[in-house]
């Protein structure tokens, strides 16, 4: 439970500085009612146990109050949102997803903000054991809102629910999952945003089972499809260069991977100004494994 306060304080805090950005000057009254009622909730969660009951209701109803007097406003998902994660802290988590589903009525056209809604209901459900129902919530999730963030990490979010609990089959299972989701993104949407930030997920994918070398294969696959078209900023690039050596050098103790995806690419693009670049780094490696073994050697 300390957990579950600890971090819907922080999720009250987040959204409310976030949505303040958005805020204009006209909505600078909601503002400063919503900032009173942010520090309220804040001294609710930190022992929610100890709120009497209508203390809890005085703030619900006067979120209430905010969001028919300014249904309009910018902001206006704050206090949506402040009503059932009050709920939440009471440890009423049906009434807690009624009043999510109302802010999900409310803001159904913002994909994004669905996807953190819904997952905040799987949340619920997780408090209450019951993974079944919020792991249907996630399966949901990653169908429907795909494309938001949310979605894109949720298989990820799953894997780590059951390596968490020590379950060899389904943690494997749930990583093979992901794998073939986001393979399955690339696919449907080359050349997106969505598809780099699916390679990226995938390359986390196999990381986080240690699958380093096929980790390497995908982040050279990414320097394929986006460095060489300078689809992506040339320090992005550099950056992707920079972890495939690190894995290489702490993870597998050799280059020969690395090597082989550089070498093809300056194969196929010899008159790219990332292939100069490239085949210094692989003299360089190659260099650096020579040391090694002549140092492997003189321990022998």
């Amino acid at each position: 439970m300390k957990k579950t306060i600890l971090f819907l304080i922080i999720l009250i805090i987040g959204v409310y500085v976030s949505l303040s950005f958005l805020a204009k000057n006209d909505d600078y009254a909601i503002e400063k009612i919503l900032w009173g009622l942010n520090n309220e909730i804040i001294d609710l969660a930190k022992d929610p146990k100890a709120v009497p009951p209508d203390q809890f209701d005085s703030v619900i109803e006067r979120c209430r109050k905010v969001i028919a007097e300014y249904p309009d406003s910018k902001i206006i998902l704050k206090p949506y949102l402040d009503v059932a994660r009050l709920y939440t802290l009471k440890e009423d988590y049906a009434t807690s997803r009624i009043e999510y589903a109302r802010a999900i009525d409310n803001f159904e056209e913002n994909h994004e903000v669905v996807a953190g809604i819904m997952s905040s209901i799987g949340r619920t459900y997780e408090m209450e054991e019951n993974w079944k129902s919020a792991n249907e919530v996630y399966q949901r999730i990653i169908k429907d809102y795909s494309g938001t963030r949310v979605g894109l990490n949720m298989p990820l979010y799953i894997a780590y629910h059951y390596r968490q609990l020590n379950d060899y089959t389904h943690t494997v299972e749930s990583f093979q999952a992901a794998i073939n989701h986001y393979r399955s993104l690339i696919n449907k949407h080359p050349d997106t945003l969505l598809a780099f930030r699916s390679y990226n997920n995938l390359a986390r994918t196999y990381l986080d089972q240690m699958r380093w070398e096929d980790g390497l294969k995908v982040y050279g696959e990414i320097l394929t499809v986006y460095a060489v078209p300078k689809k992506i900023p040339a320090q992005r690039a550099q950056n992707i260069i920079k972890t495939m050596n690190t894995i290489s050098a702490a993870k597998l103790k050799n280059f020969n991977i690395v090597t082989e995806i550089f070498n093809q690419i300056m194969i196929e693009n010899p008159d790219h100004e990332m292939t100069k670049y490239l085949n210094i780094l692989v003299q360089s490696l190659g260099e650096l494994e020579k040391k090694a073994a002549e140092a492997a050697s003189k321990k022998k």
